[in-house]
């Protein structure tokens, strides 16, 4: 049978050239094309080895007249050509060491008295084989170790059944305080507040053979909580049965959800919860969203009122101002829309003052945010103080006595038209305060009318008559 190795580029360490004659007889029987290198003297196995590095195999005949010992032999060779295997030629009497060569490196052992080429070319095949997977093992475990060493995420493999540490990376090492080596001394229980260790241990058990991830609190070597997301996977560990974990330190982002979680209460108790409304819409009148309040104070709820458009709720008298407003808004960040009506679910209608912002640039808003609030109540009392003003106006034109309203506080004073015709001042002559009228007053009677003018205004309601001379 022969291997299919390709090309078998191989060094052959031989001293006696009948034995290498053999060699290559055996070699040539069982492989379609081979390409041997001869050295007699592991002098020039060495000098073959610093020149040329794409062996595929080596032979080594240990019975060299130059070598020291055959051990030393070997290791040098080992050392000389770590990636490539060796299989060692040796007589009957060296069975003992043949077995020792396995822990020196060596790939597979052959007495020269049993020599085939069937058996030689097996263990050329298969040592090359194995050679390979070893290789591909090594960097694989180098590639996990570089992985492990240089995580930006703490790392630790763990005893399965002691939870003590066997290995914590550079990460660990930084995020906890301790070292390395008092971290090998320690058990991952050591970490764990006391208010989560039986629930974590409870979880562990349960987990026990499988992939297991929490969210626990731990304490750093200088006394600091932090909160960790632990990932943890069962693996072998030179030849222990071991669990590797991940932590991930998320204090900072569970800071940051408890303040999103005060923002978004803040943002409820403000917005949501508010009496005034608080609409997102674009120039068209485009509803975006609608805050529940629009619930109170017009009996349409906000998932009803975002179905429609803006303006469909406003007063046809109001609506083009409102509009006109708006589009100040292309060149304004704010404006004030004046009183407006606003339709309410049983098609009445309340009075509304909106201040609007223009938050189009803002990536979270992208819209026109209106705030209004109901004046309703305050139109109305405004619309009955107007009407009173009217009547009293009326009156005091109607009516051909002089009447003064006083102003106490800013002292100031207004007179009717009964002014001119009662005592013949015109409107030029007067001053409008409490001295050009305290003035006029009578001599004698000045003392008298400033009791009871102080008098009335201890008055909170109620009436005084006085007669004076003016």
């Amino acid at each position: 049978m022969a291997y299919s190795t390709g090309v078998l580029d191989i060094l052959i360490v031989v001293e006696n050239i009948g034995d290498y004659i053999l060699i290559e007889g055996y070699l040539s029987a069982e492989h379609v094309e081979i390409k041997p290198t001869r050295a007699s003297t592991l002098k020039e196995a060495t000098l073959e080895l610093n020149t040329k590095h794409n062996f595929k195999i080596i032979l080594l005949d240990l019975s060299l007249q130059d070598a020291e010992a055959n051990e030393i032999v070997v290791k040098k060779l080992v050392a000389l050509a770590p990636n490539t295997p060796i299989i060692v030629l040796i007589d009957d009497a060296s069975k003992e060491f043949g077995a020792k060569t396995f822990s020196l490196g060596i790939s597979d052992y052959l007495l020269k008295e049993d020599l085939t080429s069937s058996q030689l070319a097996k263990s050329i095949f298969y040592s090359i084989e194995r050679k390979n997977i070893d290789l591909k093992l090594n960097e694989s475990e180098r590639k996990y170790k570089a992985l492990f060493d240089f995580s930006p995420l703490p790392m630790w493999v763990l005893d399965k059944h002691t939870l003590e540490f066997l290995n914590v990376n550079e990460a660990a090492v930084a995020l906890y305080g301790y070292s390395k080596k008092e971290f090998l001394a320690m058990n991952v229980r050591d970490l764990w507040t006391k208010d989560i260790q039986e629930e974590i241990e409870t979880a562990w058990q349960k987990n026990y053979h499988d992939k297991f991830g929490a969210k626990v609190k731990h304490l750093k070597k200088n006394g600091e909580l932090i909160h960790v997301e632990i990932r943890s996977n069962p693996i072998d560990f030179d030849g222990r049965k071991a669990r590797v974990t991940q932590a991930k330190d998320i204090t900072g982002q569970l800071v940051a959800e408890q303040a999103l979680k005060c923002s978004e209460k803040r943002f409820r108790s403000l917005v949501q919860d508010a009496s005034d409304l608080m609409i997102i819409m674009d120039f068209k009148g485009k509803l975006s969203y609608v805050s529940p309040s629009s619930l109170q104070m017009t009996g349409i709820s906000d998932l009803e009122m975002i179905q429609n458009n803006f303006f469909h709720y406003i007063h046809e008298n109001d609506l083009e101002s409102v509009k006109e407003h708006i589009l100040k808004l292309k060149k304004n960040k704010r404006i004030q829309i004046p009183s407006y009506r606003i339709k309410t679910s049983n098609d009445k209608w309340r009075y509304i003052e909106t201040i609007v912002t223009n938050l189009n640039d803002d990536p979270s808003v992208r819209g026109l945010v209106a705030n209004s609030r109901d004046i309703t109540e305050f139109i109305k009392q405004e619309k009955k103080l107007v009407r009173s003003l009217k009547r009293y106006d009326i009156v005091a034109k109607a009516t051909s006595d002089t009447i003064t309203d006083y102003d106490v506080g800013n002292d100031k004073m207004y007179y009717n038209k009964g002014i001119k015709s009662v005592f013949g001042y015109s409107k030029n002559e007067i001053e409008n305060n409490g001295r050009w009228w305290n003035d006029k007053l009578h001599p004698e009677d000045k003392e008298h009318v400033n009791k009871c003018s102080k008098k009335i205004k201890k008055l909170k309601s109620g009436h005084i008559q006085i007669e004076y001379r003016f």
